[in-house]
Formats: C-alpha cells, sequence, structure tokens
C-alpha cells in the first residue's frame, strides 16, 4: 500500500505530535482533604487528633497528581492534625515512614523532591528517569520531523532527517537550559511542592493543619506512619503511629 506525500506528512507528524503529548505535564493541583472522622486510622488523644492518608496505588496519585509521582521516585502522604486541646500542639521534625517490607524511611529533603519530579516531567529539561535526556527526545523529534520536510518538499528523505536529528538535538539542548516552553519551570515546580507539603508544626488551640510529606518512591507499599508531638512547650514528647 502506498501513501502520497500529503498522507505521508500528515502520518510523520501525527507519529511526532504523539510522542509529544505522552511525556507526563506537571500542573499544580490542589489535594483534597476529608472531614477527620472519616480517616480509618485516626489518632485521638488529649483533645487532639491526627490521621494520615498513603497515596500508592497508581490509579488514584494520576487523580490526585495528573501523572504518577511516584515513578519519579516519590511516595507522597497526606498528614492532617486537629487541636482541640487547651494547649499548643508541636508537631516535631523528623517523621519516619514503614513500609511493608519492614524498612523504615526518612523524608526526602525538598530539593530532591523537586528534581525527581522536574526530571520526570522535563520541567528542567535535563535527562528522566527512563534515561532518556530531553536533548536524545528532540533528536528523535527532530528526525521525525526532518522526514516529514523530506516528504513536503520531495527532497532526500535520510539527508532531511539527518538534518532534523539535528536541529531537534539542538532544540532538545537548548530546552535542557531553557526549560519547556522556553523558560524554566524548576521554578514552579518547587513553588508547588512547597506549598504541597507546607505543614504548619506549632497549632494553637482551635487550629488544624495539613499537607503533604514526601517519602522516597524506592519505597515499598506504606504501612505507618512515625511521628512525635508534644502538648504544650514544656510537655512530654508523645510517638504517634499511624497505620497507612
Amino acid at each position: 500500500m502506498s501513501f502520497s506525500a500529503p498522507k505521508k506528512l500528515a502520518l510523520v507528524l501525527g507519529v511526532c505530535l504523539f510522542l509529544l503529548a505522552c511525556a507526563p505535564k506537571h500542573e499544580y493541583r490542589a489535594i483534597p482533604v476529608r472531614s477527620m472522622d472519616t480517616y480509618f486510622n485516626r489518632v485521638d488523644f488529649d483533645g487532639v487528633s491526627l490521621a494520615a492518608e498513603a497515596y500508592h496505588d497508581d490509579q488514584v496519585i494520576k487523580e490526585r497528581f495528573g501523572y504518577n509521582v511516584k515513578k519519579a521516585g516519590v511516595t507522597p502522604i497526606n498528614f492532617i492534625a486537629e487541636n482541640d486541646s487547651d494547649d499548643t500542639l508541636i508537631i516535631l521534625p523528623g517523621p519516619t515512614m514503614r513500609d511493608a517490607k519492614g524498612q523504615v524511611w526518612d523524608l526526602l529533603p525538598q530539593h530532591v523532591v523537586v528534581n525527581r519530579v522536574s526530571e520526570f516531567t522535563g520541567s528542567a529539561g535535563v535527562s528522566g528517569r527512563d534515561g532518556v535526556s530531553r536533548t536524545a527526545k528532540g533528536a528523535v523529534v527532530g528526525a521525525v520531523l526532518g522526514a516529514a520536510l523530506g516528504i513536503a518538499t520531495g527532497s532526500n528523505v535520510g539527508a532531511a532527517m539527518g538534518k532534523g536529528a539535528a536541529m531537534g538535538g539542538a532544540v532538545g539542548a537548548g530546552s535542557a537550559i531553557m526549560g519547556v516552553g522556553g523558560k524554566d519551570r524548576t521554578g514552579e515546580v518547587a513553588a508547588d511542592y512547597s506549598n504541597l507539603a507546607a505543614l504548619q508544626n506549632i497549632l494553637e488551640p482551635g487550629q488544624s493543619t495539613h499537607g503533604l510529606l514526601y517519602f522516597p518512591g524506592e519505597a515499598d507499599r506504606p504501612t505507618r506512619l512515625n511521628l512525635k508531638v508534644r502538648i504544650g512547650h514544656d510537655g512530654k514528647t508523645k510517638t504517634v503511629v499511624l497505620p497507612l
């Protein structure tokens, strides 16, 4: 079966657009929080309520984030706290997460979270976790466009592909410096993930807080969140275990 030049051009351009559409894209999404009494793992003590929800199911993660952030190397846990006591609630730093293999994981540093998400979504224009850099992807797309150019103009398709690959590589390299859309979007990712992770760690009576805690994606299925809290600045430290 043979195709005319216009049909070949349309086919090649369609393949190119498909390749571009397959890349995950970062966009800010608000994470909903349910009423405290709906969490099965809710822990109550001295007028304080704590709960957490781990995002491990692939479909749920995609619905929440728009793409599978777990494949980017990040395991998110939504944490909720309500202080109905008569004193200040202090959530101490250093929560840990235990997985199904019995391994205990510390929080990912903020810059690591941003780097992993930026790389996976191409927001920083650097190599993704699939090992294919934006420069290489640019060369592939450029070669496809080069072929389309050769078909459209009737010139040597092989030569056009070579030129297209070179141009695509240059565009990919430029994207690696400037980011998607001609600007560095790493800052956008950093701002979004900083907002999502922002937990108020000192709660006065009547206050509540919620936010995402980010643990390594290398962890197995999360089974519990361990954290330490204190009621009152001079109160005793209490260890809280939240099943996940």
